[in-house]
């Protein structure tokens, strides 16, 4: 997957970034907290935790979480809003947000928080999320930016997660179980020319990808041509 750089065209003061810089995200939720991360990054590859002010996104905080990242099998929550936690129906603060996928999902999401934290980008990520027993599902989007601590080391992640339908009934069934759909890091606008300050040791490749059904079967589907059969089947 080749680096993908995204401009906001947003400059301190404005009350949010032009929808058509942010196209890859389809959600408000998403592109709120873009718009202020990035109003507080200014031209550095991430703003440090401290400067987050909760009151300044107090719209999506219900829908806000934060990871820190113990080492590369763990990223705990520190945070999870309440509606985040509602709709899976348990307490996330303390768990490991690793422990909620498959081992195929979980290869992939490592992979690009990795690349956030060491590469200072972005994550997009689309799921889709089913209860226990039921065929019904609900496709939410995700996005995680980077957070700087002390010697500007990232290993602490800001997300949001907002369901792609709007609004749906909570409490109608906890969705206990969750798969990727489609998944990309990109950079925003200054961040690259920066990077030269912090390790940036290759990466596995990870292509962006999307789940398809044929035949009650699901496949992932790679760029290149190439594509891995999930290992859940309808």
């Amino acid at each position: 997957m080749g680096v993908r750089e995204v401009g906001t065209g947003y400059k301190p003061g404005d009350r949010f970034a032009p929808a058509d810089q942010m196209d890859v995200m389809k959600n408000t939720t998403s592109r709120i907290l873009y718009t202020y991360w990035n109003e507080v990054r200014g031209r550095r590859p991430a703003p440090h935790r401290f400067e987050i002010e909760p009151a300044r996104i107090a719209a999506i905080l219900p829908d806000a979480f934060i990871l820190e990242r113990v080492d590369n099998q763990t990223y705990r929550f520190r945070i999870a809003g309440t509606r985040l936690c509602e709709q899976f129906g348990k307490e996330l603060r303390g768990t490991n947000f690793l422990d909620q996928w498959d081992s195929e999902d979980r290869f992939i999401l490592k992979q690009r928080l990795l690349s956030i934290s060491e590469q200072a980008s972005v994550g997009l990520f689309e799921y889709e999320a089913f209860g226990c027993g039921s065929d019904t599902t609900v496709q939410f989007e995700m996005l995680v930016v980077p957070l700087m601590q002390k010697d500007s080391v990232i290993n602490r992640f800001l997300g949001a997660v907002s369901s792609c339908a709007g609004d749906w009934c909570l409490g109608l069934e906890d969705l206990t179980r969750r798969q990727l759909l489609r998944h990309e890091t990109f950079w925003p606008e200054g961040v690259l020319p920066l990077m030269s300050n912090f390790n940036r040791r290759p990466l596995p490749d990870m292509r962006s990808a999307r789940l398809v059904r044929i035949n009650q079967r699901s496949f992932r589907v790679y760029e290149g041509g190439l594509s891995r059969r999930s290992s859940e089947k309808g």
